[in-house]
């Protein structure tokens, strides 16, 4: 049976999704919004520090830029290339146990990282 326009029962079916979803909208949309803020929880802050730990770096600052770059793991301990930043860090003052800790977890999150295997070796080699 087909409805015309006007139909009363139309407008009660209309009327009636339309309220279904100002609930679900009402009740989901900040759900969804804290889930989206907490699964993006720090990565503008580990970001900078992120920039941060490569400007001391560039300035010969390896202490302060592993603080930085420790941070930005603490922020967002799956991204790889802080872990890399760090170890590049600790080898250059000398702390080659961190850094091979740092390429182990490297190689952890990135397994086809030929560098991060390479990188390891040669400390491996330059420890024994």
């Amino acid at each position: 049976m087909l409805m015309r326009k006007s139909s009363p029962q139309l407008i009660g079916f209309v009327a009636t999704q339309a309220l279904i979803a100002c609930v679900w909208l009402a009740f989901y949309l900040p759900v969804f919004a804290r889930a989206e803020m907490r699964g993006n929880k720090g990565v503008g802050s580990a970001r900078e520090q992120t920039n941060r730990g490569i400007n001391y770096s560039q300035k010969k600052q390896y202490h302060k830029a592993i603080e930085e770059f420790t941070k930005a793991i603490a922020a967002q301990p799956k991204e790889p290339k802080n872990y890399e930043n760090r170890a590049l860090a600790y080898e250059l003052t000398g702390r080659r146990a961190k850094a091979l800790d740092d390429f182990s977890k490297l190689i952890e999150l990135k397994p086809n990282d030929q560098s991060a295997y390479a990188r390891r070796g040669q400390l491996e080699l330059q420890m024994n």
